[in-house]
Order: C-alpha cells, then structure tokens, then sequence
C-alpha cells in the first residue's frame, strides 16, 4: 500500500502547480483540477492507494496522460521533495550484523547516520535492484546532515559559551 502521507507532500509542495508550469497540464485541464480541487482531495485521501495520475484521469479532470502510470514517489523526487518521513527501511541484522528475530522497519529519517552510511556503501554495489527512491532518500538524508553538522560548527566556534556544557 502506498504511504498516505505522500498525498500531503502533494499540496504542501504545491505539486499540481508545478506540473502546469512544466505543461505537463494545459490550461484548460489545470482549470478544471483547480474547479474541482476540493472533490479532487476528498476522492484522493478517500482512495489512497490510487496514484495522483489515476485519480486525476479518474475524476476526468485531464485527458488520458502518462501521469496516470508514474509513481507519486517519482513525481515529488522529480520536484526534490523531502522523502525520508515516508519512505521505510527494513532492517534484517542488527548493527553487529547479527540476523534479528524479527525485521525492524523504520523511516530513513530515524537510522543512524552510520546506517545511512552503511546502506550506501554496501547496497549501491550489491543490490543492483534497490529502488531509486530509497537511494534518493539515503542521499538526500546524509546531505541534510552533513549540512546540519557544517552548521553546527559554525555556531560553535562563533558561540562558544553555548556549547560548553555539551
């Protein structure tokens, strides 16, 4: 099942925006998502598992369109959009690459940077198959620390008496 919270990122990322600033809509089709938005989000969040495309060609709010086949993970990586909230990692081994009883799944956002690290290194040369999204969030996520960690030395060495006890 797709991850509901996906549907968010849509609006909160002004997605349909885009996409016609792209002219993956034409005027009349953007209009007529735009007449209909609130039966649009009603129908979306009431069929969660249809992708944007579906539910778009469903409602007859746009012609038939490659929109209907692509994923919405792929369309909000293709605007950049933060991922790692929603996407899941499954995990088999603990950190001593001892197998667990049972797979813990957690958000990217919430593995240890080491295991982001870990992932990169091991996965991308030997998982030919590993989803482009789940390298996309993996990637994404080690950018963000770094930067954290780049902007956290700053204030430390600019406000040193801040840090002190830390």
């Amino acid at each position: 099942m797709r991850p509901t919270k996906r549907i968010d990122k849509f609006f909160e990322h002004n997605i349909i925006d885009r996409l016609h600033d792209d002219d993956v809509f034409s005027n009349e089709e953007f209009k007529n998502i735009a007449e209909n938005f609130d039966k649009f989000k009603e129908y979306w969040y009431a069929n969660p598992d249809q992708r944007f495309g579906q539910v778009l060609i469903n409602l007859s709010l746009i012609e038939d369109s490659t929109l209907f086949y692509k994923e919405d993970l792929d369309v909000l990586m293709q605007y950049e959009v933060y991922l790692g909230d929603i996407v899941e990692w499954k995990s088999y081994y603990d950190k001593n690459e001892k197998l667990l009883d049972k797979p813990i799944t957690r958000f990217i956002k919430d593995l240890d940077t080491s295991h982001l690290h870990t992932i990169k290194r091991f996965s991308y040369k030997h998982m030919k198959d590993l989803p482009s999204v789940i390298k996309y969030c993996i990637d994404q996520e080690i950018e963000i620390r770094n930067e954290e960690e780049k902007m956290l030395k700053i204030l430390r060495a600019k406000f040193p008496e801040h840090f002190e006890e830390l």
